[in-house]
């Protein structure tokens, strides 16, 4: 019975997984939109990320960093999804 469980459970895990990735790349391309006007500071990046990543959930512990130097901006979103399994 409990594999069964697992069986079943499966599948909605892949898709909080998948929609977790999904929302940590939507944060990304936000915070780079912010960091990357010709003003801009990392902060800002940081504050689009993380109002976008409340605006969206289904992101646990969520972190954002944000390097921008005079030609590039670089954004990297961690964080984890929500488990209905354990492991």
């Amino acid at each position: 019975m409990p594999v069964l469980i697992a069986l079943v459970l499966v599948p909605f895990q892949m898709a909080l997984w998948w929609h977790a990735r999904q929302v940590a790349d939507a944060a990304v391309n936000e915070a780079v939109d912010a960091a990357q006007v010709a003003d801009a500071t990392e902060v800002a990046g940081v504050r689009a990320a993380e109002w976008f990543l409340e605006a969206a959930g289904n992101l646990q512990d969520p972190q954002v960093t944000v390097n921008r130097t005079a030609e590039t901006v670089t954004v990297e979103v961690t964080g984890r999804a929500p488990r209905l399994l354990p492991g």
